[in-house]
């Protein structure tokens, strides 16, 4: 039976024994207040009622005590009443303490079966965790094996193409200097033969511009009309510009100890001399000079 229907059943059992108590006191009160007079005291033989003469205080006072008795037999019946509501009150409240009791032990079992199921819930939960944990921690471990397995990998393959990289910088390096080597030998060579070729043409063109000196002081000499008074050691130097053709211009007599008629007739001696001797096709000659002696 549970604590509500405990409650339900008791509470009319003790407002009916109330009931019953309140009318049995109140019929007691009405038995003593309407107490009959014995008939054999109104109709016994010889007895002669005798008045008597009662004075107001003496009624008072009986009044007043029929009143305490009065009193009494209310207070007694209100004692009455409140005994029978204090057992009541406590009979409900024992009820009240056991339902309280009683729901207490369903909150503490029902706590209880939460914590357990809470400490349940937390053991499952940190079992999880572990193996979630201990999941992570194998992962993190294949991840770093993994990993440092790829570093060594790398390093190694690193450190072969490193290798290869050397050995064919070294090859690369060895062919470069042969070849720089070769290359030197090869310029040297070159030079040396242009060398020869230009000490060779500056000789050959030497030769030639001497020859053609020679020949162009000789074809001058023959066209000079010699002066009389020419110097016996007369030397003097002869620059002019050869012009396409053979022709001449800007004939210049220099570093000449001789008259002025005499340097005059040299330049006059340049002029009718032109056309000029045709030079070699070695030399290309825009200037042309030479020593006239007119010996």
């Amino acid at each position: 039976m549970t604590p509500q229907e405990h409650q339900s059943w008791r509470k009319p059992i003790l407002v009916s024994a109330l009931l019953h108590l309140l009318l049995g006191s109140t019929l007691l009160l009405s038995l003593e207040r309407d107490e009959p007079i014995p008939e054999d005291a109104a109709e016994a033989p010889g007895e002669v009622i005798q008045a008597t003469s009662i004075d107001a205080t003496e009624l008072d006072a009986a009044q007043e005590t029929l009143a305490v008795r009065e009193r009494q037999r209310e207070e007694a019946a209100r004692e009455a009443a409140r005994e029978a509501e204090r057992r009541a009150a406590e009979e409900e409240s024992a009820r009240q303490a056991a339902a309280e009791e009683q729901r207490r032990q369903e909150e503490a079992e029902q706590q209880r079966q939460e914590e357990e199921a809470r400490r349940q819930a937390e053991a499952e939960e940190q079992r999880r965790q572990e193996a979630e944990e201990q999941r992570r921690q194998e992962e993190e471990a294949e991840r770093q094996r993994q990993e440092e397995e790829a570093r060594r990998e790398a390093e190694e393959e690193e450190r072969r193409q490193a290798e290869e990289e050397e050995r064919r910088r070294q090859e690369e390096e060895a062919e470069r200097r042969q070849q720089e080597a070769e290359e030197a030998m090869r310029r040297a060579a070159e030079e040396e033969a242009e060398r020869r070729a230009e000490a060779e043409r500056q000789r050959r063109v030497q030769s030639l511009t001497a020859e053609y000196a020679a020949e162009v002081r000789s074809h001058v000499e023959r066209h000079w009309i010699r002066p009389a008074e020419v110097p016996s050691d007369l030397e003097c130097v002869v620059t002019a510009n050869l012009i396409p053709g053979g022709d001449v211009s800007n004939v210049r007599v220099s570093q000449c100890d001789a008259p002025a008629s005499v340097v005059r007739s040299i330049e006059t001696a340049v002029y009718r001399a032109a056309p000029m001797p045709t030079p070699p096709e070695e030399l290309s000659i825009r200037e042309f000079q030479f020593v006239f002696r007119g010996d």
